[in-house]
């Protein structure tokens, strides 16, 4: 990895570089995991919703980008909790993906530590992630930078369901 790779905030410019890595990220979750099946339309709904992200004051999509491509990205949300809790705002990662040949290189740890730049810009304390309990590579990269679990979001296939996915 000799050439200059930037990590910045996303432009709408990154928008189509974006979508492809969504697509390599989804493709891979699928492979784990029959869950992250897409819709037929799942990019172009994506391309919409990253494309409102890049204005939207409460996120925030960061990419790594070369002179010639984007090799990964991040997405994260400004959130908050109910007012029962003394910590209410914090910062969630819905989104980290990496092209497959730059993997293992850095380049996640990188927008990672982006992102909580901008927590500490933000006066934010917590920072958390969503990761698939079911991708291994995920997991041991989020522990190995510092992340432990809290909280377990536990799912179910209702029996009978007529509402089926595209």
């Amino acid at each position: 990895m000799s050439e200059r790779i930037d990590v910045k905030e996303a432009t709408l410019d990154d928008i189509e570089g974006i979508c492809c890595l969504f697509s390599e990220g989804m493709a891979f979750q699928e492979e784990r995991d029959e869950y992250f099946k897409l819709s037929v339309d799942a990019v172009e709904n994506f391309r919409g919703f990253v494309s409102q992200q890049i204005t939207n004051t409460n996120s925030r999509l960061i990419v790594a980008k070369s002179k010639r491509e984007i090799l990964g990205y991040c997405l994260a949300f400004l959130l908050q909790r109910p007012p029962v809790f003394a910590r209410r705002e914090y910062v969630m990662i819905t989104d980290l993906v990496i092209t497959q040949e730059y993997r293992r290189m850095g380049l996640g740890s990188r927008l990672i530590r982006e992102q909580e730049r901008w927590c500490r810009e933000k006066g934010i304390g917590w920072i958390e992630a969503q990761v698939s309990s079911l991708n291994q590579e995920a997991t041991s990269f989020w522990r190995k930078i510092g992340f432990m679990p809290h909280v377990q979001l536990m799912g179910k296939e209702v029996d009978h369901c007529s509402k089926q996915a595209d």
